[in-house]
């Protein structure tokens, strides 16, 4: 199996695929990276998966001090 997780700017479009599921560690890793090149904040809409719930994810965005945040939360997709 292999996951991907986006995000996107006015100009530019970022993915980064993982084998297997992503989760916190990987989460943490691609926002990470955008945080290191992208300037100004950004704005997470997070799913609902149990990664972005988890304790370690939100705690990487609270020690970022308002460069993440801007929450909007969606409803999981759902498999067919």
């Amino acid at each position: 199996m292999l996951s991907a997780i986006a995000g996107v700017t006015w100009w530019n479009f970022y993915f980064r695929l993982f084998p297997g599921a992503i989760r916190s560690p990987q989460i943490i890793e691609f926002l990470s990276h955008r945080l290191r090149h992208i300037p100004g904040k950004l704005l997470i809409v997070w799913d609902g998966l149990p990664g972005h719930r988890s304790r370690a994810g939100w705690d990487f965005v609270q020690q970022q001090r308002g460069r993440a945040g801007g929450w909007s939360f969606s409803r999981p997709m759902r498999r067919n």
